[in-house]
């Protein structure tokens, strides 16, 4: 029982960090300008991976969550195959949570931690390096570069990763690597740029957590928004969703009068 309430009381604990940091990164893309209605970049579509605190609390909502492996989890968005199975060759898949006509989100206050963080995210360069990236394809980010304010955000973005603490970023990092493990890029990389290297477990507790540097060139990446599931490294899928309340109709009965 002491167990499970300590497990309970860091997941809360958890949470509120990740909290913390979505509404430091939604004032500061408020501040820059952040407008995504109207947008059809797929860049930020795609397999919305979530944290382990996050599962939860948009389950509960009615949030279909997608389980591969026991491992990775995402906001379920597979269509159904003609023989019932999901269908895990989809590129580019609708959010269920997004509204069609303007790119709003219907949990748009509760979105998980990787919306809120967007155009920053994680990504692998070709050497297998995990580094923190923005990415170039977002609408933002190349109005910043054309009016040459893009250095100032990349500057505010590494200074709230720095505040990060360090257990959710190795949690963040772990969650990471094991999307990274079930997915495969078949159109290619992206385009983005470096604002940071996550460090080893060993590099964490000796320097800290985050080392920012800049490569204000871009460089070419493999994004997770562009690829897909690796079918070949998927052994289970598990999906939960709630059903919805039962509604249930009455029979109205005409009632007669007797004589």
């Amino acid at each position: 029982m002491k167990s499970r309430a300590n497990k309970e009381k860091q997941s809360a604990l958890t949470l509120k960090a990740i909290g913390q940091i979505s509404e430091a990164f939604d004032l500061l893309y408020r501040r820059y300008g952040l407008d995504c209605v109207g947008c059809r970049d797929p860049d930020c579509q795609g397999f919305i991976w979530l944290l382990p605190p996050e599962v939860g609390r948009l389950y509960r909502a009615g949030v279909p969550i997608l389980q591969l492996n026991r491992r990775a989890d995402f906001i379920h968005c597979l269509p159904k195959k003609s023989d019932g199975g999901y269908d895990l060759g989809v590129r580019h898949p609708d959010c269920p949570l997004a509204c069609r006509l303007g790119r709003r989100c219907r949990l748009y206050g509760k979105r998980p931690f990787v919306c809120h963080i967007y155009p920053a995210g994680l990504e692998t360069t070709a050497e297998g390096l995990v580094v923190w990236a923005l990415h170039e394809n977002c609408r933002l980010v190349r109005t910043l570069r054309d009016n040459g304010r893009l250095s100032c955000l990349c500057g505010e973005i590494c200074a709230i990763i720095s505040s990060v603490p360090a257990v959710l970023l190795r949690e963040i990092l772990r969650c990471y690597r094991v999307v990274d493990e079930v997915t495969r890029f078949p159109e290619g990389p992206n385009r983005y740029l470096t604002l940071g290297r996550c460090r080893t477990e060993k590099q964490h507790r000796k320097l800290g957590s985050f080392v920012p540097f800049f490569d204000c060139k871009g460089g070419r990446i493999m994004s997770k928004c562009k690829g897909v599931l690796d079918s070949a490294k998927i052994s289970e899928i598990k999906v939960r969703a709630k059903e919805a309340p039962k509604t249930t109709t009455r029979k109205r009965v005409k009632k007669t009068q007797k004589g």
